[in-house]
């Protein structure tokens, strides 16, 4: 989750900019220092590609912890058939042996993308998971903020959202 939060962040801050307009690129304004350390968190925290190979040490070193990582995947099994394959295709590739590190970016990202796919499954609303599923792991995927699939259930989840906001 270090990594996705680090690999997220530029790319969200720079979205709130643009709430902000100009007046949040100012000097004065709190969103001018956000969006300009957003992108060191991966340097804090270690880079990107560290973390990652970190991620992938582990679960070559102890297969306990690649199998807990999956045992959290199928506890949503059989709530969405494309998060089950998409599941089912990542615990292959985690159980793969590969011989080097040039994945690791793209195997953590989908390790990413499945475990908050897991968590609105089973915790979240059905609408907002369908969509967040068919979005991130199906082939309706566009990886910009705002790129949902079309869907009927769209302007309800974004309702939803302002209600439990207020």
């Amino acid at each position: 989750m270090k990594f996705w939060n680090c690999q997220r962040a530029p790319a969200f801050t720079y979205e709130c900019l643009q709430v902000h307009g100009g007046n949040g690129f100012i000097m004065e304004n709190p969103m001018a220092r956000l969006y300009r350390e957003a992108p060191l968190n991966s340097i804090w925290e270690g880079t990107s590609n560290m973390m990652c190979m970190d991620v992938l040490r582990a679960m070559q070193r102890d297969a306990n912890c690649r199998d807990a990582f999956v045992d959290e995947l199928r506890a949503s099994r059989g709530l969405n058939p494309v998060y089950d394959r998409s599941t089912d295709d990542l615990a292959d590739r985690l159980r793969a042996r590969y011989p080097d590190d040039g994945h690791a970016r793209a195997l953590v990202t989908r390790m990413a993308h499945a475990l908050q796919a897991a968590e609105m499954l089973r915790h979240g609303d059905a609408a907002a998971a369908g969509l967040f599923v068919r979005s991130r792991l199906g082939a309706d995927g566009i990886q910009v903020f705002g790129g949902l699939p079309s869907s009927e259930d769209l302007s309800r989840i974004v309702e939803r959202a302002s209600v439990i906001r207020h």
